[in-house]
């Protein structure tokens, strides 16, 4: 789910633990997730100027991809906020994920970034 700053910070309040990835466009980090983790985070940097309709497309390797459609997204930001489940991430063996941010246009896609996660299994 795409979530907020306030998000994150009423997720420290109440002590629960975050793992967080920052990630450039066209980049790419190795992360982990481990049993004391409670929440994963990605900071997906881009250039979100002009976009008024950003779709996030997810696929694992070797997995079908899946499409979230219409993010809530500022123009005036440099980056969209992803949390994610870690029971799912948890359960996925060693792999690459791929998300990529697209702005709609018309009934065209346009790139704003890709970014790659080497996903290692932590100890669990």
């Amino acid at each position: 789910m795409v979530v907020g700053p306030s998000f994150l910070e009423t997720a420290a309040r109440q002590g629960l633990r975050v793992r967080e990835y920052r990630v450039p466009a066209g980049g790419r980090v190795d992360c982990t997730v481990t049993a004391e983790d409670d929440l994963l985070v990605s900071y997906l940097e881009g250039d979100f100027r002009g976009v008024s309709r950003l779709d996030l497309v997810v696929q694992v390797e070797g997995g079908s991809e899946y499409r979230v459609f219409d993010l809530p997204v500022s123009s005036s930001s440099p980056e969209l906020i992803v949390a994610q489940a870690m029971p799912a991430l948890r359960a996925l063996p060693s792999s690459t994920m791929r998300m990529r941010l697209v702005a709609r246009e018309g009934e065209a896609d346009r790139l704003v970034g890709e970014y790659t996660f080497a996903h290692i299994v932590g100890p669990r």
